[in-house]
């Protein structure tokens, strides 16, 4: 079954229907699905994952244009991220990041910027 093709569910009892094949509708119906619970994701879109979404193409090796960043304090999405297999990757680590707030303009390092982000 292509993505594009409708399952059959025709008779079928689930337990659990799940709104949204995004990050959040697919993390659900994985656990519930481990516990053996019988789950349908119904996703209006011909894709899942909702925001998160990279374009590739003949132009650009890959553009992602949503749900594109996840940081170190995140630990849910990177526990899932490595259940799943996906890998992950450090951006900006020698680029500078950009902060603009009113008419003000600073510049920092991804570490520094990463500290004001997530200081405690």
């Amino acid at each position: 079954m292509t993505s594009l093709e409708k399952p059959n569910i025709a008779g079928h009892m689930f337990d659990v229907v799940v709104i949204g094949g995004g990050i959040s509708g697919l993390a659900a119906a994985k656990l519930l699905s481990e516990y053996k619970i019988n789950v349908l994701v119904l996703e209006a879109r011909d894709r899942v994952g909702g925001r998160t979404y990279t374009v590739r193409n003949e132009h650009v090796k890959w553009v992602d244009v949503g749900g594109a960043y996840v940081g170190p304090t995140q630990n849910r999405i990177l526990r899932l991220s490595k259940e799943l297999g996906i890998e992950t990757y450090k951006v900006n680590v020698n680029e500078r990041l950009v902060q603009y707030v009113k008419v003000s303009l600073t510049f920092y390092s991804y570490d520094q910027f990463k500290n004001i982000l997530f200081e405690k």
